[in-house]
Parts: C-alpha cells; structure tokens; sequence
C-alpha cells in the first residue's frame, strides 16, 4: 500500500496535464465554459497536492488576461456588456504553458497503468485528482469545491455516458454537500457507484481488465476498520450498509492526504498534512503563508481563494487594480 501511494503524485500530475491537453486539442475552451475553466484553475492552485501543478495554473491565472482577453475596448469604457467574454482563447499559447512543469504529460501511467492499453489511465488519475483534492478542502469551501469538480465533467469530460452518469450524482447531492467530510463521503460514494456500474458491465462484455477487477474500495485487505462486521451483502442491501462511514472517512483523509503528501515529499516536497481536533485534514500551506515555494501568482489566488471560491471578481479586482481600467474588472 505504501508505494502505491507515494507514486499516486506521479499519477495526479499526468491526469492534471493530460485534462488540459484534452481541453485544448478538443477545442472545448468557448464563452461558455470559460467561468468553469477558471473555476477549476482556482480549485488547483489552492489545493492540488503536488507543489509543481499549484506553480503551473497559477502562472496560468496570472497569465489568462493577456492568453485570453475578457474585456472588450467598449466594455471598458461603457461598462454596459453582461457577456464580457468576448475572444476566443489563443490555444496555442494556453497548449504551451506547462501547468504542471516540463516535460508533464510524460505519457506514461504508474499505479493507473492498466493491463491493457484501453484500461484505466486517464479516469483513474482523474479519480485520484478529485478525492486528493476532496481531502485538502476546507469546510467553507466545500460546496463550491462540489459545484466545481462537477462543472469540469459537465463541460470538459467527453464521454457522455460516463458525464451522464456523473451528473446525476451532482444533481442527487446538490444540497448535502456543505462540509468536507461530505465532499470526501460523497465522492468516494460516487466512484464506488460507478464500480459497481461498469464492473457489471465489464463482466457481462468481458471487457474489463483482469488484473484490476472493479471492486468495492476499499478493500478489507487495505482498511479491514472499514467494513462493519457482522453484515453481508444481500440482494436489497446497499453497498454503503456495508461500511461504516466514520473509518472511512478517516481512511480516505490519510489515503490521499497524509500519506500521499508525506510520502511524496521527496518528489515534491510538499509539507506534511496535519489534522486538527475534530478530524480534518489541514496542510501545513494552508496554515501558514504558503508563499515559500509559490511565485507570486498563488499567493493571489489564495487570497481570492480566501473570499469563497467562485469569487472570481475578488481575484481580478486586485489584478486589475495595476490596470488602468478605471476599477472596472473582469466578469465570468
């Protein structure tokens, strides 16, 4: 267990990589999906475990003004447009910013490498993504961590089943989600549903991977605290009777959270997380400045992180604040 997840770092940076690969060469970067593209950025720059991707979007944000104007010559002077998107993004120059470092996508899976060519990869790290992020977000933060993670499969996911299929646990939780603890119960709900889903479908076609059986997670063998004893599947029984959500939970936070920072810590040297009293994770960046390894760019993004997320005005209120726009800023 312990190596795997030290190199799940590896994993989350190839998927960070590779989702905006994706985004660009599928030209899915429009007016539309702008507000949601920055939203995501945000959400990386705060709270992504690995120190090189935080570096790489927030030169990326820094940089989105002049990569991707947003105001128009008459919005600025007239301040009348509701629509303040009005170019479309130069792709090229978004494809060319290294988001997360050099020579990243490298091309290759490590613990999400299947069997098979066609088997897990890109998906798998994109889970992995998501729940280390669930694990680094604070309470205040989690509902709109939630709207999110959920705006990025809508508009930037391209397999419709599975963006379906994702939605509709978005749209099942939409008023539950206020806390992290339901942020990280939820999405580990949501990809054990998808398991239980695709594995039925795998077996029936034979077209699964037969070294990585879709399974309940996790297993007893990695948290045996985890399942309730005593109780067993039956035909009517829910798969979530058959753990006991507070292990889980517990589980999760040191899965993708202390130990995937502490064992990383080589290759990425991010700080250990620490956890307060009622059981939350918290890393050491987000109790203290967060600026020692960050250029200049996060620490503003941290500062808009700071007044809600979704709060894209607060960012570039103090960006624009350098331009002479005359106090007016950009709109999403």
């Amino acid at each position: 267990m312990v190596v795997k997840v030290a190199i799940s770092n590896f994993d989350i940076e190839e998927a960070t990589a590779q989702a905006m690969e994706n985004i660009i060469s599928q030209k899915l970067l429009n007016k539309k999906t702008r507000s949601s593209f920055v939203q995501f950025l945000q959400l990386l720059v705060v709270h992504h475990p690995s120190r090189n991707c935080r570096k790489g979007t927030a030169g990326l944000l820094m940089n989105l003004e002049e990569l991707w104007p947003s105001l128009s010559t008459q919005d600025i002077e007239e301040e009348l447009s509701d629509d303040g998107v009005i170019q479309e993004p130069d792709l090229k120059a978004v494809e060319n910013f290294p988001i997360c470092g050099e020579h990243i996508p490298r091309g290759y899976w490590i613990s999400c490498r299947g069997s098979r060519n066609e088997t897990r990869g890109y998906s798998c790290g994109l889970w992995l993504l998501f729940h280390a992020i669930s694990v680094r977000v604070e309470d205040r933060l989690s509902s709109a961590a939630f709207r999110t993670i959920c705006s990025f499969v809508d508009n930037f996911f391209t397999c419709k089943e599975c963006r379906e299929h994702f939605l509709e646990f978005c749209s099942s939780a939409k008023m539950k989600v206020s806390s992290r603890r339901q942020l990280v119960l939820w999405l580990w709900n949501a990809h054990n549903e998808v398991n239980e889903r695709v594995g039925k479908v795998e077996a029936s076609l034979g077209t699964g991977d037969p070294k990585f059986v879709k399974e309940l997670w996790p297993t007893q063998t990695l948290c045996k605290s985890c399942w309730n004893e005593g109780v067993e599947r039956k035909a009517d029984t829910a798969f979530q009777d058959l753990f006991s959500l507070s292990d889980v939970y517990k589980f999760l936070l040191k899965y993708y959270g202390h130990a995937l920072s502490s064992l990383s810590k080589g290759l990425s040297k991010l700080p250990q997380g620490i956890q307060d009293s009622d059981g939350h994770l918290r890393t050491q960046e987000s109790t203290t400045s967060s600026a020692v390894t960050v250029p200049i760019g996060a620490a503003l993004a941290i500062a808009f992180a700071s007044c809600g997320f979704g709060a894209v005005a607060c960012f570039w209120r103090t960006r624009q604040k350098k331009k002479k726009y005359g106090g007016v800023y950009n709109k999403f």
